[in-house]
């Protein structure tokens, strides 16, 4: 089984713990933003005729994600591609995206637990989206991928497939992740679900985290191969503390934290720089919190006589670039310092800090290799002994070859719908493919059941169930492309020249959903029986 129905519900995890305690009007507001971002989106990914040893995958857009996985990607030194921030938002229908909701939306919506009709749509709209996604990565032929963080949904599920297809995956580390014990927050992700062949952490702390929740894991400690540190263009003629705040989730926290931070700052005269998490700006605080400190936003924070934090990854990179950092202790799950860097209330803050600045920075990088292995240029020669490894490793035939093979031995009947049009469209030299349905080139062991004519295509009575998914998402596929021009076809092409097959009861269904957003007429829909 190269996907099943457990690995699209464990893909929908975080979209729906984002719906949790919504309100009707909140939902419906959801559900339109879900349809704009699968219809109304423009996806700038790799060509199909490219041909690439390796692909560098990231759906997360943030600047300091880019850089880091930049510099991770720069570290592999065979021939590979990077796909990144390719989705744009457009005035203009994808027809194909549209395709992928009308030719798959009945089965995945039968996938989807969920008895909310609102709720429904919009993991719906979000479901078809990663499908649509993933089955255009899986267009390319490559050997191995690599993923910024594989339990993003787009990213498991491409993990999903490749494994099975006999594709190596790989997986980085891209924060540090907390074990919330007894907090229902969707940050679970980052350690619940881990589906690549390998996973790159950046120490031990998270290698035991991941192996407890995951027992297959093959975890490769690798390090931090670049700590982005901020430039610091404000100037202060006084000592400064960094307080470092931490993500929303924590918000209590951080005002206890300001609290005694601004006391103690108060009492010594000594300056604050506030670093805000980026779900949250400065902008957004009562500044009266910070009770008049001479307060700053952007000092070098490595000339800080102290940098104070609570469970933010920051506050453990300076650590290991040999800063003086202190740890806020609440009953919240946080990664530890040692206790002897821990304060929890102001009555033995001072001496805390006291000890800390006392340390010397060869003790303080000492103690932060249990969060980071190395870091900077020697865990850049640790990423590089383990691409070379990984890049020298066949795990099974490439994609090509794999997908081939399996249609060649009738695998349909063992494969589920989901992967079958690609199974199926994978047998065919896309050379041969031309837009006109008169001329497509199918398989033998398909042609035999395919009746086709000016007004449509059907399936004789002969044609195995378990195939006609498989049959029409293969049909699907290569009338959407055009060998002659090497273009994408255009939306009558796709949706209007050929009818596409659906139950009544998802027709209905589908037509609700398109008239309560106010879309368009469907294109000819033959009913199945």
């Amino acid at each position: 089984m190269i996907i099943n129905k457990e690995v699209l519900a464990s893909a929908l995890y975080f979209d729906k713990s984002l719906l949790e305690n919504k309100s009707e009007g909140e939902l419906e507001n959801i559900r339109k933003l879900r349809y704009r971002e699968l219809l109304y989106s423009r996806y700038d990914l790799p060509h199909i005729a490219e041909d690439f040893d390796t692909i560098f995958f990231r759906s997360l857009s943030r600047q300091d994600y880019k850089e880091f996985f930049s510099t991770i990607y720069e570290s592999y030194e065979a021939k590979k591609i990077m796909i990144c921030d390719f989705e744009r938002s457009s005035n203009s229908l994808n027809g194909h995206a549209l395709t992928t909701l009308l030719i798959y939306g009945e089965q995945l919506s039968s996938i989807i637990s969920e008895q909310c009709e609102l709720k429904l749509d919009c993991l719906l709209f979000r479901l078809a989206k990663y499908v649509h996604i993933a089955r255009n990565i899986l267009t390319l032929s490559f050997k191995r991928i690599v993923f910024f963080s594989d339990h993003q949904p787009v990213e498991f599920l491409l993990s999903s497939i490749c494994n099975d297809l006999g594709i190596r995956t790989c997986s980085v580390q891209h924060g540090l992740y907390v074990e919330y014990k007894g907090i229902d927050t969707v940050n679970k992700i980052n350690y619940m679900f881990q589906p690549s062949h390998y996973f790159l952490s950046w120490g031990s702390e998270t290698k035991e985290l991941i192996e407890k929740y995951n027992k297959h894991a093959n975890v490769i400690r690798c390090g931090k191969p670049h700590i982005f540190l901020p430039n610091g263009s404000d100037v202060c003629s006084k000592p400064f503390i960094n307080l470092i705040l931490d993500q929303p989730l924590f918000e209590k926290q951080n005002l206890q934290m300001i609290d005694l931070v601004t006391n103690y700052c108060l009492s010594y005269s000594i300056a604050l720089n506030v670093r805000c998490h980026p779900g949250k700006q400065i902008s957004k605080y009562d500044l009266t919190v910070f009770k008049g400190c001479e307060l700053y936003t952007d000092l070098k924070v490595e000339d800080a006589e102290l940098s104070v934090g609570h469970s933010s990854s920051f506050l453990f990179e300076l650590l290991a670039l040999g800063c003086p950092v202190a740890q806020y202790k609440t009953a919240s799950p946080t990664i530890d310092l040692p206790v002897k860097m821990q304060f929890t209330d102001a009555l033995d803050m001072k001496a805390i800090f006291s000890l800390v600045k006392d340390l010397s920075k060869c003790e303080l990088q000492t103690i932060s290799e249990r969060y980071f292995a190395k870091v900077n240029a020697e865990s850049l020669m640790l990423y590089r002994k383990f691409f070379r490894k990984f890049a020298g490793e066949e795990m099974g035939s490439s994609i090509e070859r794999k997908l081939v093979e399996i249609g060649k031995n009738q695998a349909f009947q063992n494969t589920n719908w989901l992967c079958q049009s690609i199974l199926v469209a994978k047998n065919v030299n896309p050379s041969a493919i031309l837009i006109d349905v008169e001329e497509h080139q199918f398989p033998k062991q398909i042609a035999n059941y395919i009746c086709f004519d000016k007004t449509g295509i059907t399936l004789n009575d002969e044609t195995p169930k378990s195939w006609h998914e498989a049959i029409f998402g293969y049909i699907r596929f290569v009338s959407i492309i055009s060998s002659q021009k090497r273009r994408m076809a255009s939306v009558e092409e796709v949706l209007l020249k050929r009818p596409i097959m659906m139950h009544s009861s998802y027709k209905n269904r589908l037509k609700k959903i398109l008239k309560q957003l106010e879309l368009f007429q469907l294109p000819n829909i033959r009913l199945l029986k």
